[in-house]
């Protein structure tokens, strides 16, 4: 899982290898996030096709866009944080 420096791991200095490495398991996760909604709207679409109910459905894609946007985050700041160890 991808560092989160605005919850579960403070804002603390990195070593670059560390730092791409958390990048590249954003990059990761953004990947299965992605699989994961692009699912879930699937199955939103075969429930209201069915005429079923897809209410649990939708709460569980808000969830994962949510989570996305997590990834998103992450791997911006890691991205950030290469960026100025380069610059420096």
């Amino acid at each position: 899982m991808a560092v989160r420096p605005s919850s579960s791991h403070p804002r603390r200095a990195m070593n670059r290898d560390a730092l791409e490495q958390c990048l590249r398991d954003a990059k990761a996760d953004l990947a299965l996030v992605d699989k994961h909604i692009s699912r879930q709207r699937q199955i939103i679409v075969d429930l209201e096709q069915s005429g079923q109910d897809a209410r649990i459905a939708r709460i569980l894609l808000q969830e994962a866009e949510e989570t996305r946007a997590v990834h998103v985050a992450d791997a911006a700041w890691l991205a950030e944080q290469l960026e100025q160890q380069r610059a420096a």
